[in-house]
């Protein structure tokens, strides 16, 4: 049994076995080949239809397929997309087990002596019957994992080897390093765009394409479009937010690149000096103090796959889908690392615990039971929130959330440097009589938020007061 998620080379792995092995009859076996499509429109008679006419039809193939391996010895026989064939829900329970008996048997129906090898390939091992997976069956079982830094380097280059190009060494391993999360299929997609707008570029539209080459530019623009194709139903469009939009505050980003990037981007170094990385961080502080913003600035500045949730929005009305949401987000962060899992307005869902066990409490217990069990894969969870007395304390402990990080409100330097992105960085324009210094002094206690809207205000009504002596004019002049 080869398992894994999709794109991470298993039917590369079998075609490299076909080639390897090309003295030897493969078998193959796929959804395809077994389902035969009902001409049916009548969705009454539907299930009855193909229960009647096909599933005999479909448990046959199995054991003509195996009594035609038995005759062609040695020879193996591939099983694509197991779970497809073995686990058929939208066919119903009885079709789903009737093939699935079929294949025992024929397993069983092997002898010792005899040279048939069974391959099956799955990316849903969990929904594959046990009974398949015991000793004596699919019993060895060999995992395929989406790369890592150093394979993922290999792949890239491999396939660069094919492509003319113009990247140096130090360039490519750049490269790989934004990579995070990504498998074979997703790089060479990745490759496959990058080329497609190299030819397209109006400049490279010469003859015959002579000399032509993929540059680092197009590759890097090519790279911000394509998500890991585990994450794409979880990574959100998060806008470009560098450190420097966010002002002051500079020890609180300090201790967030020593928290969230160093121990993801450095493993060995922190293996080296024998410390343990923080498994998470609580932003904490009044609200529109750029909680929110630290967190945006992490996505852009890391290059970590990120991936953003609010609270609220994993609560499901049916019982169990919440907690499973939580499974299946640190499973497929897992899967990305190193990734970053920021929740926002995370009192929603980390309350304190009452005496009954309602769905936030069940929900809570998941994501400290997730956090318990991710001390090895490069996922650090981060989150936001302006209630730290509501979080529950199980959530705050250490080797949970255990850097908890006061944002407060800016200070005098914080205001003047939030005062200068929004006039000077917006190229507002402002009266000379307008001193930056003293407005910094006179927002004392204010918010980056309040701030902000302050020169918001202010630009309003000065485009109000415009827009009016405009229009003044205009009725004088009629």
């Amino acid at each position: 049994m080869i398992y894994g998620p999709s794109g991470v080379g298993k039917s590369s792995l079998i075609k490299k076995i076909r080639q390897e092995l090309s003295d030897i009859r493969f078998l193959t076996i796929n959804p395809s080949s077994l389902y035969s499509k009902v001409r049916n429109s009548n969705k009454k008679s539907l299930f009855l239809f193909y229960f009647i006419e096909f599933v005999g039809k479909a448990e046959k193939k199995i054991v003509e397929i195996f009594q035609q391996a038995k005759s062609l010895q040695p020879s193996i026989i591939i099983f694509e997309d197991l779970h497809q064939i073995c686990d058929r829900k939208d066919l119903g329970k009885e079709v789903s087990q009737s093939l699935t008996m079929a294949l025992i048997k024929s397993l069983d129906s092997i002898a010792s002596n005899e040279k048939i090898l069974i391959i099956a390939t799955t990316n849903q091992i969990s929904n594959v019957d046990m009974a398949l997976r015991r000793s004596g069956r699919l019993d060895k079982e060999i995992k395929l994992e989406i790369p890592q830094n150093k394979e993922r380097y290999k792949i890239l280059s491999l396939y660069l080897d094919k492509l003319p190009h113009n990247l140096n060494e130090k360039e490519l391993k750049e490269l790989n390093d934004n990579m995070n999360g990504f498998t074979g299929s997703d790089i060479l997609t990745f490759l496959r765009e990058s080329l497609i707008k190299t030819l397209q570029n109006p400049e490279n539209l010469i003859e015959n394409f002579s000399g032509l080459k993929i540059s680092k530019k197009t590759l890097e623009n090519c790279l911000s479009e394509i998500q890991p194709s585990g994450l794409k139903d979880l990574i959100l469009e998060i806008p470009k937010t560098l450190w420097t939009d966010i002002g002051g505050y500079n020890e609180i980003k300090s201790q967030i690149k020593q928290v969230v990037e160093w121990p993801l981007l450095h493993p060995e170094a922190f293996a080296r000096m024998g410390i343990k990385p923080s498994k998470g961080v609580l932003l904490y502080g009044p609200p529109g103090c750029s909680k929110t913003m630290i967190a945006k600035a992490i996505a852009t500045e890391s290059n970590l796959n990120f991936i953003a949730i609010k609270g609220p929005e994993l609560f499901s009305k049916y019982v169990g889908d919440s907690e499973k949401a939580i499974r299946e987000l640190y499973k497929r962060a897992r899967l990305c690392a190193p990734a970053v899992v920021f929740f926002d307005e995370i009192d929603a869902i980390a309350t304190k615990r009452s005496s009954n066990t309602d769905v936030s409490d069940r929900v809570l217990l998941q994501l400290l039971t997730e956090m318990d069990g991710i001390e090895v894969n490069n996922v650090i969870t981060i989150a936001a929130t302006n209630r730290p007395d509501i979080i529950d304390i199980g959530l705050t402990r250490p080797g949970r959330i255990d850097h908890l990080i006061y944002v407060p409100p800016p200070d005098l330097e914080a205001r003047m440097e939030i005062l200068k992105l929004n006039i000077v960085g917006n190229k507002m324009p402002v009266n000379e009589d307008v001193k930056i210094d003293d407005l910094a002094k006179k927002t004392e206690r204010y918010s980056g938020a309040e701030i902000c809207l302050i020169c918001r205000e202010a630009g309003l009504k000065a485009l109000s007061k415009k827009l009016k002596m405009d229009l003044i004019k205009g009725f004088c002049f009629k």
